[in-house]
């Protein structure tokens, strides 16, 4: 060691203690395989994406980072792969890969399940036909990311399928498209969701930049989770038929807290639909949404499973032609209680082309064995054209009812 300073035998000696603290890592990745290919653009590509699932689950790798890619070419499923078992994986696919599946088909194309850090990203998926179930699914998973996925149902699409569904999860469904989610009939007595987040307070969800064309039911569902933001999307639900097709543009139920923003939102104009629809969420921020073609723009629905939406602000929305109401909110208190208490309603701007509708704000509160309860509410400054009325108030008295109404401005 002549030479050698005690300080450089210092920083070696440190060096040392390092590379042996790695050194059980290292050695565990020494030759284990995390890259995994699908299809035939790879020597020692596997032949369909199960098997490379499989390979993917390896105990042994699960802490590390993996990726499986689909090669261009089709991929028809008969039935579905293996289910997602492992942490820190990306399944992608190439230019020219396309997923479809035989039919009838039911089940799941991709399914994670307990999982952490699993990423699904550039695929396009495209039903054979008679397809029900989840087509991907995050299953009690943590930081799940679903991104640039376009889903194709092919008009085929049985009664409660769901296009992504982030199930007991936290995770995000960003730039994605769903079309054609629905039955071939079109009747409205099939409907299913495109895109969901359903779980518990424990769980965050955001949904945020989407497409979702020609759905039967809902576009966007999020329930039960406490947080849930969902933004920038744009929903096309024109369709018509003998019953609304498009039931809801975004479903928001019991959700803890969050924001539904910046969406645009377009129905089919039929009786019966709402663009956006509350049922039992509190503490939500429904600010700067587009809707137009509805028969309630934004609607508060309350009963004795969701009971309480409190402390939601309604501000800043453009509401065009809705039938009925441009904003609704209704505890029509049936068997129970319920309350829709600190609302604020302002700065709206709702407005018809065509039929008249009947008033801009509704607020409905039932009385009699029970009381629907509006307390404290803020409804001002917004502008209502083309209606019979701006605001219809509650036939009740307080103290079920109490706030401030005004300024709002009816435009002829």
């Amino acid at each position: 060691m002549k030479g050698i300073s005690r300080r450089t035998l210092a920083v070696l000696s440190m060096v040392a203690a390092l590379a042996a603290t790695l050194a059980p890592a290292s050695a565990s990745a020494a030759g284990l395989q995390t890259n995994f290919f699908v299809g035939t653009c790879m020597k020692g590509s596997f032949a369909d994406i199960s098997s490379a699932i499989d390979a993917a689950n390896n105990p042994q790798i699960k802490a590390l980072h993996k990726t499986i890619t689909l090669c261009p070419g089709t991929y028809t499923l008969t039935s579905s792969p293996s289910v997602i078992q492992t942490d820190n994986l990306i399944i992608e696919a190439r230019h020219g890969a396309i997923v479809t599946t035989s039919a009838p088909f039911s089940g799941s194309i991709f399914k994670a399940s307990t999982t952490n850090h699993v990423t699904i990203m550039n695929l396009v998926i495209v039903s054979g036909g008679a397809y029900s179930g989840t087509m991907i699914e995050m299953d009690s998973s943590t930081n799940a990311r679903l991104l640039h996925i376009s889903i194709d149902g092919a008009g085929s699409v049985a009664a409660s399928s769901v296009g992504m569904d982030l199930s007991n999860s936290d995770g995000s469904i960003l730039n994605s498209t769903v079309i054609n989610w629905h039955s071939p009939a079109w009747d409205g007595t099939n409907p299913s969701t495109a895109l969901e987040g359903a779980g518990a307070v424990a769980n965050q969800v955001h949904i945020s930049d989407n497409h979702v064309t020609d759905y039967e039911g809902t576009a966007i569902s999020v329930s039960g989770v406490g947080s849930a933001d969902v933004d920038g999307n744009k929903i096309i639900g024109t369709h018509t038929a003998a019953n609304p097709p498009a039931v809801d543009g975004i479903l928001s139920t019991a959700v803890a807290a969050g924001r539904i923003s910046a969406n645009a939102v377009d129905g089919p104009g039929m009786h019966g639909t709402a663009g956006i629809e509350n049922e039992g969420s509190s503490a939500m921020r429904f600010v700067a949404n587009k809707v137009t073609g509805w028969d309630s723009g934004i609607r508060f629905t309350l009963d004795c499973t969701h009971a309480t939406a409190n402390g939601n602000l309604v501000e800043g929305n453009k509401i065009t032609d809705a039938l009925s109401y441009g904003v609704d909110v209704e505890a029509p208190a049936i068997g129970c209680d319920q309350h829709a208490d600190n609302t604020v309603i302002r700065d709206n701007t709702i407005t018809n082309t065509g039929v008249l509708g009947l008033s801009g704000i509704h607020l409905l509160l039932g009385s009699g064995a029970n009381f629907g309860y509006a307390q404290n509410q803020v409804i001002r400054f917004n502008r209502v054209k083309h209606f019979d009325t701006a605001l219809t108030p509650p036939a009740v008295n307080p103290p079920y009812y109490t706030g401030t109404l005004t300024p709002n401005f009816l435009i002829s």
